[in-house]
């Protein structure tokens, strides 16, 4: 079997499960949930396993922010449509979700016959960590406004996805001064640095100040 096959195959066994939970088949290997101006995804994604017999079904447990995305993929030249679906997120890979001493065996097919036992463990997977994690939040604001507090209170601990959030609700909400602290805050983070993310962060404050609230 392929990567595709697999992850068809998967998808299909879990169906029935995540519509249970309230999570609904987008495509292969996405199920999403929509909450008011949020949705959750649970996505699955294939890995060679290390010895290179069978694959590792591991997944994201993700919310993603439409709003939010319909503004900040416009700057986005360089993406394909289908990053694009994704972006902005904030997600929680499946490596973090587990105890450290999981074993990969449990989510690993190397034959069709596999795929049962592993849609059932993943499923144990999303009952106690997947679902849980998603359940904090059922809207947007709550997440922003989980940006504003101190750090270990952040949904998510990147300072960076932390100022593009911040900078887009500003501009959805047209809150002018707010924008303004936050655009100076953002500049002074990104100083001198050139790695791609803060170049990224700077051009996107200087764009959004451009376009909407000049």
């Amino acid at each position: 079997m392929n990567e595709r096959e697999i992850l068809k195959l998967v998808s299909q066994e879990l169906s029935v499960f995540m519509g249970r939970h309230g999570y609904h088949k987008r495509s292969m290997g996405h199920f999403v949930m929509g909450e008011e101006n949020l949705e959750k995804w649970i996505t699955l994604t294939l890995s060679k396993w290390s010895n290179g017999t069978g694959f590792h079904v591991d997944h994201y447990a993700a919310y993603r922010l439409p709003a939010f995305a319909e503004i900040h993929n416009r700057y986005l030249h360089y993406v394909t449509e289908k990053e694009k679906k994704l972006i902005p997120t904030i997600s929680t890979y499946f490596f973090n979700l587990v105890p450290k001493d999981f074993d990969w065996k449990e989510v690993t097919v190397v034959t069709e016959s596999d795929i049962p036992a592993v849609a059932r463990n993943i499923e144990r997977i999303c009952t106690l960590y997947s679902f849980p994690l998603l359940d904090k939040f059922a809207t947007t604001d709550a997440i922003v406004e989980g940006f504003r507090g101190e750090r270990n209170t952040w949904p998510e601990q990147d300072p960076i996805l932390r100022f593009e959030l911040l900078l887009l609700d500003d501009v959805l909400k047209h809150n002018t001064a707010s924008f303004d602290r936050r655009f100076d805050e953002a500049l002074q983070f990104c100083g001198s640095r050139t790695d791609g993310r803060a170049v990224w962060l700077s051009n996107l404050a200087r764009s959004l100040k451009k376009d909407y609230l000049s």
